[in-house]
């Protein structure tokens, strides 16, 4: 089974557990990204334990928005699926198995959800997270109508597959483009959300609304206050991945909602955004793009 995707650069390294039952452990190291040197300088193998059952386990399966990435910069491009584990803590192993690039259905052909087939079990936790790439890739053929029917099979076979060994799915949607903060009528739905949410409710299982949930911070915190977290797209930087791992597990575990002080004066956004104040970090006037009210203020903390 593939353990490790996308292991790229010089001096990668990861590591993760896996039960050994047999008494074997065979290892073989696929090639890389095509055109590109790959090889594997050093393995190191430690027995942690005689027991072979493990705790709970998080598994992420998802395209660029949730993959790990090796030796790059904070400043580009982070997935949120690496660095879950650092809020969930000690009480589940997480297994980020997303691939950079790859469509839902992509995933299942190359048999890296295999992997969580094989060693989930009951009490294990599957988000799927897929919907950027393959909207992308699909408005390119049809850009007025684009087909997720491979996607929504995709991602339902995932479910069922998951399902079968008694884990508990998740559907999570994906979060938009940093100019979703300030647009009107506000984009509450993206990619191939609504598709998802479809394909859920068909598989019964849950949704993480998280393109519904980062919206509503991004407009709360301003466009301003969240654009040091994006990049290319809706994709983020090393704080904005954190960040949103950090909205996931909140959403995931029903942790209580940060709020932040500039929003305790008026209620957050739920609907069609008829009040949402946007303020500059220069102190500036007030924006407010998606209509309602419109006010002044010369400091940033008038709503502290």
């Amino acid at each position: 089974q593939r353990q490790l995707n996308g292991l790229t650069g010089n001096n990668a390294t990861d590591s993760f557990i896996i039960p050994i039952t047999d008494g074997q452990l065979n290892f073989y190291a696929t090639s890389g990204y095509p055109g590109t040197p790959f090889s594997v300088s050093a393995l190191e193998i430690e027995q942690i334990s005689t027991d072979p059952t493990m705790k709970p386990t998080i598994w992420i399966y998802g395209d660029t928005a949730t993959a790990n990435y090796y030796n790059i910069s904070d400043n580009a491009v982070h997935g949120w699926g690496q660095y879950l584990g650092e809020y969930v803590g000690s009480s589940y192993n997480v297994r980020n198995m997303s691939v950079d690039g790859v469509e839902a259905n992509e995933l299942l052909s190359t048999k890296i959800f295999n992997t969580a087939e094989h060693y989930g079990k009951s009490g294990d936790i599957l988000l799927i997270s897929f919907g950027i790439t393959d909207y992308v890739h699909a408005s390119k053929k049809n850009s007025s109508a684009p087909d997720a029917t491979s996607y929504k099979k995709a991602i339902a076979e995932m479910a069922r597959r998951a399902k079968a060994k008694g884990m508990t799915v998740y559907m999570v949607t994906q979060q938009g483009d940093l100019d979703d903060c300030t647009v009107y009528p506000v984009r509450w739905k993206k990619w191939f959300n609504d598709e998802m949410k479809s394909v859920a409710t068909a598989e019964n299982v849950g949704v993480i609304d998280l393109h519904h949930e980062w919206l509503k911070y991004c407009m709360i915190m301003t466009y301003e206050m969240v654009e040091g977290y994006y990049l290319d797209g809706p994709y983020q930087n090393l704080s904005g991945s954190r960040k949103i791992a950090e909205t996931v597990y909140r959403l995931l575990f029903n942790k209580p909602t940060y709020v932040h002080p500039s929003s305790t004066s008026y209620d957050p956004v739920i609907d069609a955004g008829s009040y949402v104040y946007e303020t500059e970090v220069s102190g500036g006037i007030v924006k407010n793009p998606h209509k309602g009210f419109v006010m002044t203020t010369y400091h940033p903390g008038v709503f502290e």
